[in-house]
């Protein structure tokens, strides 16, 4: 079944897409923190099959924090819904 292209999860992937673009396609890891996103529009877009957990990058702080966010990366489904989003955002 394909996922529901809705009006928070297009608004996030709009934010991934002009990270993505500032930083090369090549983008490794990600926060939602970093893109002003909340925890549940992230666990939204990885329901969805755009994004997956991935680990934390060697350059993080060398200890854990209990209270970190989770690093996340786009699955190639996710580039490619990147690269199909409409120009205007759904009613939705």
């Amino acid at each position: 079944m394909k996922p529901t292209l809705t009006r928070p999860r297009y608004r996030a992937m709009k934010k991934i897409a002009s990270m993505a673009i500032m930083q090369g396609w090549h983008l490794k890891h990600f926060t939602g923190a970093q893109l002003g996103l909340s925890g549940p529009t992230m666990v939204s877009l990885e329901q969805a099959g755009w994004i997956e957990r991935a680990e934390a990058p060697k350059s993080d702080a060398p200890f854990k924090v209990t209270t970190q966010g989770h690093y996340w990366k786009t699955t190639k489904d996710g580039r490619d819904a990147i690269k199909a989003l409409p120009e205007t955002e759904p009613k939705v």
